[in-house]
């Protein structure tokens, strides 16, 4: 998996801690942690959208089809944008990850 330009913003530790409390086999683990990624990686682009004026909207996807994984998309948001863009992907990325624990709490119980 490649490591994309936010993703020094965001701890998956818990999630993962979590789904190894499950008896899980690894193939099914992994979909798992994939689908996470992709719930938070959705969240993140959706804020990077909303903040980012749309006339760059443009130059930001090509810049993350390009290289997903290079640092300096971020510094291009950080320099588009009015908001502490590390703040706000850290908090919506903290809020989908505390949704997903409590689903997978609530998913043990029953």
């Amino acid at each position: 998996m490649v490591k994309l330009f936010y993703e020094h913003l965001i701890s998956f530790e818990e999630l993962a801690g979590e789904l190894n409390e499950h008896e899980l086999e690894e193939a099914e683990r992994e979909k798992l942690m994939d689908s996470v990624y992709e719930i938070i990686e959705h969240r993140v682009f959706d804020v990077i959208l909303t903040h980012l004026p749309q006339e760059f909207h443009q130059a930001f996807l090509e810049k993350v089809a390009k290289a997903p994984y290079d640092a300096t998309i971020l510094d291009f948001i950080k320099e588009k944008t009015r908001v502490d863009i590390e703040r706000e992907i850290n908090k919506a990325a903290k809020k989908s990850t505390a949704l997903i624990l409590k689903d997978i709490r609530s998913s043990r119980k029953q």
